[in-house]
């Protein structure tokens, strides 16, 4: 069973700050560095306040028992995410 969930991914639940670009989303990002290089370029970002959540405690929500393919877009956040998966249960 396929299962795609649309949030935000980190090291622990929390809040962090995204960089919303409303001309081009594809653009939008968590990553501060990413987004002031945007702003530099002249392109309006928006601050949004986002809820995000451990990739462990979403394949526990879901009771996920085996992973076939995982497809993440953490850009900037991929070991960071990395180090929160569990490879002990999943391999």
């Amino acid at each position: 069973k396929d299962v795609f969930v649309n949030s935000g991914l980190a090291e622990a639940a929390g809040t962090l700050t995204f960089y919303e670009v409303a001309e081009d989303l594809s653009s939008s990002t968590f990553h501060q560095p990413r987004a002031a290089d945007l702003q530099r370029q002249g392109i309006t970002i928006t601050e949004r306040a986002v809820a995000v959540r451990r990739l462990m405690d979403i394949i526990n929500e879901h009771k996920v028992e085996a992973i076939d393919l995982l497809s993440i877009d953490v850009e900037f956040f991929d070991e960071v995410i990395l180090r929160s998966f569990d490879f002990t249960e999943f391999r």
